[in-house]
């Protein structure tokens, strides 16, 4: 089954909450149960960068190559707190996370997922950040949570309408799992059975 590379962005902005901002990691870590990990050809590379008033890269691609070390970085991501620079969290993913640097491999397939619960502070910069990820050919899936989320962001985010998800609250983020990883590996990879 062939590889593909995840860079998942994560809202961490006052919004959140310390808690919320902790099942949202638990579900990315119930997403990268699904799969193998690893650089050989037929496993996902996952980083996390995590964005609110900075942007922080937690882990890059080629960082971890263990499930169980990955689950582990995963559990550490701290919770920062501040406004929503969703626009420079992705352009720090298009012009840092997919890069060979940064362990991306140039012949698979690139996806970022972002997650938030708001509004960006810059609509328009947001707007034009995921057409530049878009142009990129990456892959771009957006989670929107909770009901302060403005629906059209998120949809300027996402590769195509298709790649929307919307959930009410954190709770329920675990209902999305199973789509979201066959959103992410369609046409790409396989899940495991």
């Amino acid at each position: 089954m062939p590889a593909v590379d995840v860079v998942f962005l994560l809202d961490s902005s006052a919004s959140e909450s310390f808690d919320n901002f902790r099942k949202q990691l638990n579900f990315v870590k119930s997403f990268v149960e699904l799969f193998d990990i690893g650089s050989s050809s037929s496993d996902m590379q996952v980083s996390v960068v995590t964005f609110s008033s900075n942007v922080e890269e937690q882990f890059n691609l080629k960082r971890y190559h263990s499930k169980d070390e990955l689950l582990r970085a995963i559990s550490r991501i701290p919770y920062t707190g501040g406004s929503t620079q969703t626009d420079k969290a992705i352009s720090f993913a298009v012009h840092h996370s997919f890069t060979p640097e940064a362990g991306d491999r140039t012949q698979v397939p690139n996806v970022m997922i972002v997650m938030t619960d708001g509004r960006s502070e810059s609509p328009s910069q947001t707007k034009s950040a995921a057409d530049l990820a878009h142009r990129a050919g990456i892959k771009c899936i957006a989670i929107g949570i909770g009901s302060g989320v403005a629906l059209s962001e998120i949809q300027s985010i996402a590769s195509d309408p298709e790649q929307v998800f919307r959930v009410s609250v954190f709770d329920v983020l675990f209902w999305i799992k199973n789509d979201l990883a066959t959103k992410t590996c369609e046409g790409n990879y396989q899940l495991i059975k």
